[in-house]
């Protein structure tokens, strides 16, 4: 079901293996790549975990983090590794020239080495793959990730470092088992992953209740003063400029979730943050309800982005003003109503 076999077969008599996460890493990136890192590693291969830039703090609690390396701090060390890889796979993400940053220059150059994908984003590029794992359906990619050691029947490798970070992964994903596809197999491999060791008290704990005072200055910041409600009170905004992320100390992954909190509104049912970086603005969207707004269709319509139906994430080259103005014109003509 999940091409296991397939990438076992491409796994034989490989040596050097690049694994590769998103830019901006989240649970599910890091998860994926700690516990697919580890498992080959237990297979003894020579393993690279590669992110585009750092991760959220929380994140580097995981135990098992150190392995994993920031190409932005270290690109003379990595750059060799990428070149040199005879098989590289893409965790949580589906294309390779728009979601890595500087990293694809490296990977797309390596044309000697199998690319394989495992992945839950709509519309991938599959013709960029030697094999891919992509379910749509998927939850998170950490899910995929037990699925295939499953098939393989490995499951006897996964370590307790390797459960909770698949755990995180999919509770990160799912806004803390709140949405997407919350299956009674998501259930069952939770429970697997407990036996394995996975703690969710303190894993729960790790990833929500360890936020620093600036975070939690910049959230009250965010609700009281940028939150701005609008289409008949069914959609919602945050603006945030780089001067304001410099006034609370930002650091990364310091808005992340902040999409979520107007969503805890009755009627809103469409939310949008908006960060102003150096190169752009980046985009969060989220929607929920029966009839929730499919937001990778509204990021790839709108803007340069796209992702799941209710989670999704998009940049904009241009001013933080016009990024709102755009968001503005899409609600206008999808004239949401309560």
């Amino acid at each position: 079901m999940y091409n296991s076999e397939k990438i076992k077969n491409i796994l034989y008599s490989k040596k050097n293996i690049v694994l590769l996460g998103h830019i901006n890493p989240d649970g599910d990136a890091v998860g994926a790549l700690i516990a697919f890192g580890g498992y080959l590693r237990g297979l003894s291969y020579n393993v690279t975990l590669i992110t585009p830039n750092e991760a959220p703090h929380f994140l580097r609690k995981l135990k098992d983090f150190h392995t994993i390396s920031d190409f932005s701090k270290n690109e003379a060390l990595l750059i060799p590794k990428i070149e040199k890889a005879d098989l590289i796979f893409c965790l949580d993400f589906n294309e390779l020239d728009t979601r890595i940053g500087d990293v694809a220059m490296y990977a797309l150059k390596n044309v000697k080495a199998q690319k394989v994908l495992i992945d839950h984003h709509q519309n991938p590029p599959l013709d960029l793959y030697d094999a891919a794992v992509s379910d749509t359906n998927a939850s998170s990619t950490c899910y995929l990730v037990f699925k295939i050691l499953e098939e393989l029947g490995e499951l006897d490798r996964i370590t307790q470092e390797m459960a909770e970070a698949i755990y995180v992964g999919m509770m990160t994903d799912t806004g803390n088992f709140s949405y997407g596809n919350l299956t009674p197999d998501l259930f069952r491999v939770l429970s697997v992953l407990v036996e394995k060791g996975a703690n969710p008290v303190a894993l729960n704990s790790m990833v929500f209740n360890t936020q620093t005072e600036s975070r939690m200055r910049l959230m009250g910041y965010v609700l009281y003063e940028k939150m701005e409600v609008t289409a008949n009170g069914n959609a919602a905004y945050i603006a945030l400029s780089a001067g304001e992320l410099r006034r609370f100390n930002y650091k990364s992954g310091d808005t992340e979730g902040l999409v979520n909190l107007p969503l805890s509104i009755a009627d809103v049912t469409l939310s949008a943050i908006f960060i102003e970086m150096p190169d752009c603005i980046k985009i969060s969207l989220r929607s929920r309800g029966a009839d929730a707004v499919d937001v990778n269709l509204f990021a790839r319509h709108y803007f340069v982005g796209g992702g799941h139906k209710n989670a999704a994430g998009a940049k904009f080259f241009g001013t933080l003003e016009d990024a709102v103005k755009q968001f503005e014109k899409g609600i206008d003509e999808l004239k949401l109503e309560k």
